[in-house]
């Protein structure tokens, strides 16, 4: 039951991490082109620049064809950055915490697969000690 709630919140919170993605790559996608639009300087022009430059920011990759020129502009871009950075971090880590929870359960089953035999062998261990006990017995009388 543990483990279903445990692969549950970690769906649901790779279900959130994307969508923040999303939100973010779109927000920030809007608030770039709000402010660069119409700066005579500008080389983010449409929404399609923006949402370019939006993935190539927030996946630190930065090709540098579309950057913003204006204050506001490179404002969104820092606070892009540490968000991008922060949400990839995040994800991750829930992959990681993922594969490690797989792992783990794999390795209890075996563990608790080992104590069964181990209590079988010793229950084995106990009976032919009884029957040895009892034939002990025979052969003296």
């Amino acid at each position: 039951m543990l483990n279903l709630v445990r692969r549950t919140r970690t769906r649901w919170l790779a279900v959130y991490t994307i969508l923040a993605i999303s939100l973010l790559i779109t927000l920030s996608s809007s608030g770039v082109l709000y402010f660069e639009q119409m700066h005579p300087e500008s080389n983010i022009r449409n929404f399609g620049d923006a949402i370019w430059w939006s993935f190539s920011t927030i996946t630190t990759i930065g090709y540098g064809d579309h950057y913003p020129v204006s204050i506001g502009g490179r404002l969104i871009t820092v606070l892009l950055m540490f968000a991008g950075i922060s949400l990839f971090v995040t994800f991750t880590g829930l992959v990681s915490s993922s594969i490690m929870q797989m792992r783990n359960s794999t390795e209890r089953r075996r563990e608790l697969e080992i104590l069964h035999r181990i209590k079988s062998l010793e229950e084995i261990v106990e009976k032919t000690e009884r029957m040895l006990i009892r034939v002990k017995k025979d052969v003296e009388e």
